[in-house]
């Protein structure tokens, strides 16, 4: 592992079947996808919802397409509103889901906080819950500000970072979000993308845009590296 800042680019929405069915399949077929490690969330439930549309999406997929799960595994739900029962019922489901579909990485979402000017990070006990029902590898938690990382319950977590804009933009806050970093380590960035403003054109633009000190992974080499780092090597 070298000391880079390693980003990862994730589309959201993927937790909604009917942007799998429409609007993820309009973007999906823009000539530029494929050029840039690119992370897809879709539902794990389309393999029983919609097997043909999965299929489509698992046979088309470039070298650098990587399919995840939508918010927050099998449906779209808060974590951490679920009391203890509850809570491993789902993510139980969610494990039978990602085994089936081959996926490892799940986007997630959680409540606010009580404030109102930021989220709940993931507990122990939640973490606790997706490590023993999944085969998760790691957890991206909506959080906007990307200075969320750790590893509760030895699951690596980390908190999306989502710049504003076109690519140009983008990579601005980018830069400006790394500035104090000092290069003597690696860092790790995960790039949320509107999936209703962005394609992979956009996300193309993004990657030529960037170079030292950024190198751009697919989520599973994201997690494979970070892993590393949160558990001390």
């Amino acid at each position: 592992m070298r000391d880079r800042v390693y980003l990862t680019l994730t589309v959201g929405e993927g937790d909604n079947i009917q942007y799998c069915q429409r609007r993820m399949r309009q973007i999906w077929d823009d000539p530029a996808r494929g050029r840039v490690p690119t992370n897809w969330t879709v539902s794990p439930l389309l393999a029983d919802i919609g097997p043909a549309l999965l299929a489509y999406y698992q046979r088309t997929a470039t070298e650098h397409d990587l399919l995840i799960a939508g918010p927050s595994g099998a449906g779209y739900t808060y974590p951490a509103s679920r009391p203890e029962g509850e809570l491993d019922a789902y993510t139980a489901l969610t494990g039978r889901f990602l085994r089936r579909t081959g996926m490892d990485l799940v986007y997630a979402y959680n409540q606010r906080n009580a404030a109102g000017d930021g989220w709940v990070a993931f507990d122990a006990r939640i973490a606790a819950s997706y490590r023993k029902n999944t085969p998760l590898r790691g957890l991206i938690q909506s959080w906007e500000t990307g200075d969320l990382q750790a590893a509760p319950a030895g699951l690596p977590l980390i908190g999306s970072f989502s710049p504003q804009g076109r690519a140009q933009e983008y990579r601005d806050t980018l830069l400006r979000h790394v500035e104090g970093w000092d290069g003597g380590w690696p860092l790790f960035v995960a790039g949320a993308v509107n999936a209703w403003n962005w394609a992979p054109s956009d996300i193309a633009e993004l990657g030529e845009l960037l170079g030292d000190p950024f190198e751009i992974v697919r989520g599973d080499v994201f997690f494979k590296l970070l892993g590393q780092v949160v558990r001390g090597g």
